[in-house]
């Protein structure tokens, strides 16, 4: 029982984070077999600068701490981690979509080497 608890507020805590960052070990596995790596892109016809992408960090990071809530998008209401991802974003009015499968679904793959912040 308290292995479930455990791993039950393992996955809470990463999925409520708000991020979505690979362990070093995972991105040295997707180099070594494809070396490529996945990453959202934020928009189809712009890119995100830097000083916009510290904008939506600042943004989010004020609502650090903020509970989880399954669906949500909004200060008021709480947040998922995609539901902040879009809020964060749409602060700097760029639009993603609303589910993480529907973030993941506009990837594209990326050389290792191209990888920035943000």
């Amino acid at each position: 029982m308290k292995k479930i608890l455990v791993g039950a507020i393992t996955i809470g805590i990463i999925l409520g984070s708000g991020s979505s960052f690979a362990a070093a070990d995972e991105l040295d596995s997707i180099s070594k077999n494809e070396n490529t790596i996945q990453s959202i892109s934020a928009s189809t016809t712009k890119s995100i600068t830097t000083n916009q992408f510290n904008k939506v960090y600042a943004a989010m990071k004020k609502y650090e701490g903020t509970p989880y809530k399954y669906g949500g998008n909004s200060p008021k209401t709480g947040f998922d981690c995609s539901g902040l991802m879009q809020w964060g974003y749409g602060t700097q009015g760029i639009k993603l979509p609303r589910t993480a499968q529907d973030q993941y679904n506009k990837t594209t793959r990326i050389a290792r080497s191209a990888l920035q912040p943000g």
